[in-house]
């Protein structure tokens, strides 16, 4: 966000390019069945039912150009999205990656430090209904060059009390997998009373709402095997892009950077409120 992109951001990013969850303990599975595509595409149903998804969510947060997480935490992932599309994410400043299996000892210790970890949170999804995964805000002023396609020129963007999420929306597979989802979206602007129908389509329900900006070139699906890990983050050099507005947050005139971890839980987690307790690090890290 160029308001807040100071010189020193520009800097301290570009050096760093320059330079060199229950977390499962399970052994690594098969990820040859893995299945990722663009939403454009026929997706897998499953049934409906009374079926309550659990995820663990929680954002690894340090100062902004950490060597870790801008560079060696991707190392350690694997590119689950189709080549077109992870361009297309790149030139928006933001990537995604999957890890299986064991984790690497430097991530395993982020993740139980508490000076690291951003709202660890078990969220509850129902299947096939979108719920929001809050990133980063509220940010008063917000800029970011969009890129809808590889080959279109970007367009600028401007975007006043902005909130960024990842939408998620979570979809149980016959053979125990799951498939994700996922739209990047940001909410901004002055709350506005409207009517829309309710989840049946029986009544209207009167609510305050936000203007969202969706990106929906953006959007992919992403089909998990037990005991991956997937993580949302920006490029190593995001000044100017979406990858800055999503995970470069400011704390007391400081830069921060985000990178956002999301664990589907494989089995009952144990007894928490959804959406709103919070569970030791060092206790998730530990199952």
């Amino acid at each position: 966000m160029r308001p807040w992109a100071a010189p020193a951001l520009f800097a301290l990013l570009a050096a760093s390019a320059g330079a060199g969850c229950s977390l499962f303990r399970a052994a690594a599975p098969d990820t040859t069945a893995r299945h990722a595509r663009t939403v454009t595409q026929t997706a897998a149903q499953a049934p409906d039912g009374d079926v309550k998804i659990v995820m663990q969510t929680r954002l690894l947060e340090r100062p902004a150009g950490d060597e870790y997480l801008t560079r060696g935490l991707w190392r350690e992932t694997s590119d689950p999205l189709p080549h077109e599309l992870s361009a297309r994410l790149a030139v928006n400043g933001l990537r995604v990656g999957v890890i299986s299996g064991q984790l690497p000892i430097e991530l395993e210790r982020m993740a139980a430090s508490e000076a690291s970890v951003v709202n660890p949170m078990l969220r509850t999804f129902r299947p096939n209904l979108p719920k929001a995964i809050p990133v980063n805000g509220a940010i008063a002023n917000c800029e970011a060059d969009v890129r809808a396609d590889l080959g279109r020129e970007p367009v600028a963007k401007a975007w006043r009390a902005a909130d960024c999420g990842v939408i998620v929306t979570a979809i149980p597979l016959p053979d125990g997998r799951l498939m994700l989802k996922v739209e990047y979206q940001i909410q901004h602007g002055e709350r506005s009373f409207a009517y829309q129908p309710n989840s049946d389509g029986t009544a209207f329900d009167g609510r305050h709402q936000r203007t969202v900006e969706p990106f929906p070139t953006l959007a992919f699906d992403i089909t998990l095997n037990r005991g991956e890990l997937l993580f949302f983050g920006s490029t190593a050099a995001p000044v100017g892009t979406l990858g800055q507005a999503f995970f470069y947050p400011t704390s007391a005139d400081r830069l921060r950077q985000r990178v956002l971890l999301v664990q589907p839980y494989t089995s009952a987690p144990p007894p928490a409120r959804s959406d709103s307790a919070t569970t030791s690090p060092a206790a998730i890290a530990a199952r």
